[in-house]
């Protein structure tokens, strides 16, 4: 059954997400900054992953861009939003460093996302509302049935788009279909519509897994990730990441560091518990603390409250590093300290 849509005249392909974020270990570790950013924004990760697809940032290399956030309002919302929030004594954060900073970037695009659409829709045609705006300006009225819209739907969902919610579930990552799809390019970002008006859906609905660790990692199979509870603890996390970044840009590029994923999910890092040959995680703040312990207890998982880096890594039972017990700024600066330790002695 064909769909109608607006404002596209010819279309291309892109990859499917499970190949998009299978091409290389980057990718891989994007597709973890867009899954902790979901948990976050409260967004299924199917859609910011497929809305990074769509923008092909990958293509600007050596500084990516993924979410195309470098120009006007987009950039600039997520920085008065984190700036508002940011409670570790760092300086602001700028719109050079949603550029050029992978896990920030995709933070910046899935809160961009998240804050687009029309505001009374709840079900798909809220999420294809969200996706036709992302690269728009038509905000809570835009059409449901752009170009965009529906590419980013048929990557997240295939013919399955009709979705009953799209708000975050657990650490979700595509597995199917591979190849190619089909890619409608949208040329009035207005919503005018024109070219043909109608769009054939794919036959197939894309697989997934949960995941029990991150899908990406560094040079030495390792990744840290950083459980949040609240907003300002999430900025505090994703300030850890930055600060990696920002001195150790080099290595964290060419996989000798891992860049921090900063997530809210934490059935899905109590998980990532029980692979501490693998993931190390840091609990941030009281909030995260109540819900991973909360988590692992629904799960039946052993998961014990280290105060350190070094303490965690010689214990002998699965558990996470325990940044909870201050203020904000003390426990970002014991986030920052002990991830900083994981990558420089435990070649994270």
């Amino acid at each position: 059954m064909s769909v109608a849509v607006c404002a596209y005249d010819h279309y291309t392909s892109t990859d499917t997400l499970a190949t998009y974020f299978a091409i290389d270990a980057r990718h891989q570790r994007m597709a973890d900054y867009l899954v902790g950013s979901a948990s976050a924004f409260n967004l299924e990760n199917q859609l910011p992953m497929a809305i990074a697809a769509i923008e092909q940032g990958a293509d600007y290399s050596p500084y990516y861009n993924w979410m195309q956030l470098s120009v006007g309002s987009a950039a600039q919302s997520f920085v008065n939003w984190y700036n508002a929030s940011n409670q570790t004594g760092q300086a602001a954060l700028t719109t050079t460093n949603v550029e050029y900073c992978d896990a920030i970037n995709a933070a910046a695009g899935t809160y961009w996302l998240s804050q687009e659409g029309d505001c009374s829709r709840t079900d798909w045609t809220g999420a294809i509302s969200q996706a036709s705006s992302y690269n728009g300006t038509c905000g809570c009225g835009c059409p449901i049935d752009t170009a965009y819209g529906w590419t980013a739907m048929f990557l997240a969902y295939g013919n399955g788009y009709a979705i009953p919610a799209y708000t975050y579930v657990d650490g979700y990552y595509p597995t199917g279909p591979t190849g190619t799809q089909t890619k409608y390019v949208t040329v009035n970002s207005s919503g005018a519509c024109g070219g043909p008006s109608t769009i054939d859906p794919p036959v197939f609905t894309p697989t997934y897994e949960t995941r029990s660790a991150t899908y990406g990692a560094n040079a030495s199979g390792k990744q840290i990730a950083i459980l949040t509870g609240s907003t300002v603890d999430y900025v505090s996390g994703l300030q850890v990441a930055l600060d990696m970044f920002s001195q150790v840009n080099t290595n964290i590029n060419t996989g000798v560091w891992a860049s921090p994923m900063v997530l809210m999910g934490t059935y899905y890092a109590a998980r990532m518990t029980q692979n501490q040959s693998s993931n190390m995680v840091i609990v941030l703040g009281p909030s995260a603390k109540t819900g991973i312990d909360n988590a692992c207890s629904a799960l039946g998982l052993t998961c014990v409250a280290y105060s350190s880096y070094s303490a965690w890594a010689s214990g002998s039972q699965p558990g996470y590093v325990d940044c909870s017990g201050g203020t904000d700024q003390q426990n970002y600066s014991s986030a920052h300290n002990n991830a900083f330790t994981a990558a420089q002695t435990g070649s994270y």
